[in-house]
């Protein structure tokens, strides 16, 4: 995920098609700020423990027999996915968490994942097990922090979800998909895209600082597709911290869903491989 890329890199085949259907509904990409965007929280060896049950019988609960770190404060976004991540820092463990849900001190998720805060960004063993993504990414692998607003520069590939998910197929470092899609403009889950680096933001009328600040990351480091959802192209942000001061607003993202309008992204390019190697077969 920090790894920048290079140059020249070799795009895939379908290229042209894939991005029309990231861009297909006539709006542009949004950003999933409030309802859909993730709440991370952070906890240490003092933090109350609490058992967490998983509503869906889809096999071991990834928290069976396990305290995790929780409070009431920690809350999910307001949004169907109700997704929250919390850092453990005495253990730098990850308890990623769909779906969650407090109630009168018992907490619970239809699912989740551990990872390890010092891993490749995936929820498979060694370093995870679970899963909280359609493709297997970790919860941090790729979501823009509130900090990184704040300073202005986000240091790290982003991550996107999109409705045009291909069915069957997803390429590393996804290392399983949810799609359901069968079309030619179809994206797999794990595929990198890129905004073309040579293009000027600054000369970009109009546009915020907060679209400037994910322009760059994506003509650096790019963005993986992570999951299915419910638009074109949606980037994952984190959902501001209750107690503190929305950052947001300050860089022009002024409501949830924003439009990153200003951003060029028919100038998006699909690459064959994360490591912008060979095409894949």
């Amino acid at each position: 995920m920090n790894r920048p890329i290079g140059k020249d890199p070799v795009l895939d085949p379908n290229n042209d098609s894939m991005i029309a259907g990231l861009l297909s509904g006539g709006a542009s990409p949004i950003a999933d700020l409030y309802k859909f965007g993730f709440g991370i929280y952070n906890a240490d060896a003092s933090t109350p423990r609490r058992m967490v049950s998983c509503r869906k019988d889809w096999g071991r609960c990834p928290f069976a027999g396990m305290s995790v770190p929780l409070t009431a404060d920690m809350v999910p976004p307001t949004g169907s996915d109700a997704q929250i991540a919390v850092i453990d820092w005495s253990t730098r463990t990850v308890y990623e968490m769909w779906q969650y849900t407090w109630s009168d001190g018992d907490p619970s998720a239809s699912w989740g994942a551990l990872t390890s805060f010092d891993g490749d960004g995936l929820t498979r063993p060694p370093d995870g097990v679970g899963s909280s993504r359609g493709s297997g990414f970790a919860v941090l692998a790729g979501v823009v922090r509130t900090h990184e607003m704040r300073q202005g520069k986000i240091r790290h590939a982003l991550e996107f979800s999109t409705n045009k998910c291909q069915r069957g197929v997803f390429r590393e470092p996804a290392f399983t998909t949810d799609g359901t899609f069968d079309s030619p403009d179809a994206i797999p889950e794990g595929a990198r895209v890129q905004l073309d680096p040579s293009l000027d933001l600054d000369a970009i009328p109009g546009i915020t600082a907060g679209e400037k600040i994910v322009a760059r990351a994506l003509q650096i480091y790019g963005a993986y597709n992570v999951d299915c959802g419910g638009a074109p192209m949606a980037i994952g942000f984190e959902l501001p911290h209750p107690a503190q001061a929305d950052t947001y607003p300050a860089v022009g993202l002024t409501h949830d869903y924003f439009e990153l309008r200003h951003i060029p992204f028919g100038k998006l390019r699909v690459l064959a491989t994360w490591d912008t190697g060979s095409t894949p077969p």
